[in-house]
């Protein structure tokens, strides 16, 4: 759930006057609705992680594998999309 933590890091408001950069600095921009979804789809992903991990049949480990590696990804390319969204 780090990823949230960055993601809401990038959202939230620092600063009273936001340079004209790509990316803006954190918190310019309107970053909340973005935000938002990428800590619902991580966490969604997260939960499912955690079940797969939980309910996975013996000698079968591409599922968990396939699992870690979606959640990865998710958080990377949130992390890019809530930092390039001004």
């Amino acid at each position: 759930m780090t990823a949230c933590a960055g993601f809401w890091w990038l959202a939230v408001p620092r600063f009273n006057v936001c340079a004209a950069v790509l990316p803006a600095p954190a918190g310019c921009g309107d970053r909340v609705p973005i935000a938002t979804l990428w800590t619902a789809i991580v966490a969604v992903l997260y939960v499912a992680t955690a079940i797969v991990a939980f309910a996975r049949p013996h000698g079968h480990r591409w599922p968990f594998a396939t699992a870690i590696t979606a959640l990865t990804i998710a958080a990377l390319w949130g992390y890019r999309t809530v930092l390039y969204n001004a």
